[in-house]
């Protein structure tokens, strides 16, 4: 059988960084439409079509109708990287030589005039238009993780089980610092689907800190990245581990970085775009990334207003 050959469009700094240390010898790990996911030494790359998007572990190929999972490539099959290709059982070959390395650092800071005057139009939007089947409902409660008021939803008992866990890491960003971690592990795998709503929403939550924490507005409590990755894929499946991983790290997906960044930087047009290019991401995974975002922006605008600044800035436009 004739092997495959495309040129990758893109790599991420991450996966680029690794291929030019060593070469890597794995297997596939699940193929989606969209996608191909491949394992190397317990991690997860992926493969994929130019709209998903950049990632720091992900390779961009020149390919758009096609449904890759109709390549001919099952999970189990051997795969081989180097800084020259990545071959997938001698099925598809993909050139690197001339992929554009793609950064997954932020790219600006947030413009202090406008932080928070999109945070109450955001939650609007991704109210309506989002799948509100996951963690969504938390955003009818205005800056607070508390209600009753979530019978209308399928998912009220998974509400009801994050709340706890919520207030846990709201107040240990805003009080006790001691207890973040312990919120953050107890949301880790909660909810079902391929990324459970909650991995998904600590995804926005995170992330969004680590924008914060770039720009030297924040810093979130100290933990052990080694230890708690460990942790982290003995509970939740390695899709949605991989993901919690990188938001730890502070390394955002290309869609989630331009969602954060335009929502902080007061960008109207550019934020509805983010949010609409999230929601359609999986089925309620993008409203829970947001939801995450969301809740992140309300609890630094608590933290932001104690901390004595020009609380004038934080009105509405």
């Amino acid at each position: 059988m004739k092997t495959r050959e495309l040129k990758a469009k893109s790599i991420g700094d991450l996966l680029y960084s690794k291929l030019m240390e060593k070469s890597l010898n794995g297997e596939i790990h699940s193929i989606f439409s969209s996608v191909i996911n491949v394992k190397f030494e317990e991690e997860l790359y992926t493969i994929g079509k130019s709209q998903i998007g950049n990632g720091p572990l992900t390779v961009l190929l020149p390919v758009m109708g096609e449904n890759l999972n109709k390549w001919g490539l099952a999970p189990g099959d051997p795969v081989f990287a180097n800084r020259m290709e990545i071959n997938l059982n001698n099925f598809l070959r993909i050139d690197l030589k001339d992929a554009q390395i793609w950064s997954s650092k932020w790219q600006n800071r947030p413009n202090f005039n406008k932080n928070f005057q999109l945070l109450s139009r955001a939650r609007a939007m991704i109210l309506r238009e989002g799948n509100l089947n996951g963690l969504g409902g938390l955003l009818e409660d205005q800056f607070q993780f508390t209600s009753d008021t979530f019978i209308e939803y399928n998912q009220k008992i998974l509400i009801k089980m994050a709340i706890p866990s919520l207030n846990k890491i709201k107040e240990g960003l805003l009080k006790r610092s001691e207890i973040f971690w312990n919120g953050v592990r107890e949301l880790v795998g909660l909810g079902p689907g391929l990324t459970p709503a909650s991995d998904d929403l600590l995804v926005g939550f995170l992330l969004t800190f680590r924008y914060l924490e770039s720009a030297g507005l924040y810093k979130l409590p100290d933990f052990n990245l080694a230890t708690f990755s460990k942790w982290v894929k003995s509970k939740t499946n390695l899709i949605s581990a991989m993901g919690l991983i990188l938001a730890f790290e502070g390394r955002p997906l290309e869609f989630i970085r331009d969602a954060i960044q335009n929502l902080f930087n007061g960008e109207k047009i550019k934020t509805i775009l983010s949010i609409l290019r999230l929601i359609d991401r999986g089925s309620t995974s993008g409203t829970d990334i947001l939801t995450g975002i969301i809740l992140a922006g309300e609890v630094f605008q608590q933290i932001y207003k104690t901390q004595c600044y020009n609380t004038a800035e934080l009105k509405e436009e």
